[in-house]
């Protein structure tokens, strides 16, 4: 019944500073090790009360988050047979259509502009920002701290220093009109991951691009969040399937592909 398809790419964002102090090992570990890295998380919050940062709240990547989001850069760049798949998902090529989305959270603009610095050096191309892609948790860390229509407009001194050899104009590197601003407290999450579904199919009314209107060979690289993610699975695979996706998470830095088809069934549009 479907009759559109395009193929959709998801990257998580590496290790974020929230991650960091929370979810960092397994176990016994992982709650003994918590208080240490709580205290230092607590004394950068401190350290940057005067400014717009914050460890806490829209957290940005940890220093192994850089390094994550970098070894996707690193890998694209290898020309190894092992990254192939890799490379074909992310890669740019002259005859397919191909769009880089990020959610308005500043660990995924981090690590979409790390991981494919190259490519967006290459095309000079612009990485849209998408509210839509706001992570579903109520923490703290997945509060944006942009403004709607806004986007950072530079790198931390951690990114820069890792982009030093990537040829990048950030004042145009991101465009904010689909940054709508923070998700609503009390929304269902449904709405969200429906517009983006739009989007993926240059729908008007969610602000999606002409160039993926009627166009099965597109492709939409999405950097977003895991949580996130695991619930579009979970709404667009069929729930008579088992599948791992819609029930584990996407590990820091991790990509996956996959097809979202749609077509019109007893007058509806459904996606799939």
């Amino acid at each position: 019944w479907a009759t559109e398809h395009r193929t959709v790419v998801f990257v998580r964002h590496g290790e974020s500073t929230w991650n960091e102090m929370f979810n960092r090992g397994r176990g016994l570990q992982r709650f003994l090790w918590m208080p240490l890295r709580l205290a230092r998380g607590l004394a950068r919050e401190a350290a940057s009360i005067m400014s717009t940062e914050s460890t806490f709240i829209d957290s940005p990547l940890s220093p192994r988050g850089i390094q994550q989001a970098g070894e996707i850069r690193k890998a694209l760049r290898s020309n190894d047979e092992c990254h192939a798949l890799l490379a074909e998902a992310l890669a740019v090529s002259a005859n397919v259509t191909s769009v880089l989305v990020a959610s308005n959270l500043r660990r995924a603009v981090e690590t979409g502009t790390l991981a494919l610095a190259d490519r967006l050096a290459k095309t000079g191309e612009q990485m849209f920002i998408r509210s839509e892609l706001q992570e579903i948790s109520r923490n703290l860390d997945a509060v944006s701290l942009a403004p709607p229509l806004s986007y950072p407009t530079a790198p931390r001194d951690a990114v820069a220093t890792a982009l030093h050899d990537a040829d990048l104009v950030f004042d145009s590197l991101y465009c904010a009109d689909g940054n709508r601003g923070n998700k609503a407290v009390l929304g269902h999450p449904r709405e969200r991951l429906a517009r983006f579904a739009d989007f993926c199919f240059g729908e008007s009314k969610v602000g999606g691009l002409e160039s993926l209107q009627q166009n099965n060979g597109a492709v939409i690289v999405a950097v977003g969040h895991s949580l996130w993610f695991k619930t579009f699975f979970r709404m667009y695979i069929d729930r008579a399937v088992q599948h791992e996706l819609k029930e584990r998470k996407i590990s820091n830095s991790g990509v996956v592909s996959f097809t979202l088809e749609r077509g019109v069934v007893g007058g509806r549009m459904l996606y799939r």
